[in-house]
């Protein structure tokens, strides 16, 4: 089934279209008016709300963009393997300080010996600063009579790797 062009251009002359229109009565023309209204407006509407999510997708892609990457720190105990080398290396650091390992966790530093206080305190120095990948907390600290058999000077550590690595996405 073909329309033919002919037929096209006599439906829609202006005359036709003319008499169509005057051929409605009044209450058609009202219902038709509203209509288109009521379309309008919801035109109107549906682009303010585009305009809104539009806006709040730029707010918050701006606001991501503002906020900073923070990286993801972890802890762990310390492992076995990664005290045996730092307990040798204090060791023939500060010879004249005594050097302990304590439950495989826990390093302590003892002097009996008053003159050996800034090698005492330089090991606790040096133990912090050999290995940035793990952090040493002071569990014990005492100078003068210690009790428990710590002698004038000692220091108990206990260390902790920490691994520093980019968040998740």
């Amino acid at each position: 089934m073909s329309v033919s062009p002919n037929f096209l251009i006599r439906v829609f002359s202006p005359r036709v279209v003319y008499m169509a229109i005057k051929s409605f009565d009044r209450s058609t023309a009202v219902i038709i008016g509203l209509a288109w209204a009521v379309a309008c407006l919801m035109l109107f509407f549906a682009s303010l709300s585009i305009r809104g999510v539009v806006d709040s997708k730029r707010e918050a892609l701006l606001a991501l963009a503002q906020e900073p990457v923070l990286p993801k720190i972890t802890t762990a105990p310390i492992r076995l393997n990664n005290i045996e080398p730092i307990l040798s290396r204090l060791k023939r650091q500060f010879p004249e300080i005594n050097i302990d390992q304590r439950e495989g966790k826990f390093l302590t530093l003892r002097s009996n010996d008053g003159a050996l206080f800034h090698q005492w305190i330089s090991a606790l120095s040096y133990i912090d600063s050999m290995t940035p990948e793990i952090r040493w907390d002071l569990r014990e600290f005492c100078v003068g009579a210690c009790g428990g058999g710590g002698g004038l000077m000692s220091a108990t550590l206990v260390g902790r790797e920490v691994s520093i690595s980019l968040p998740p996405k």
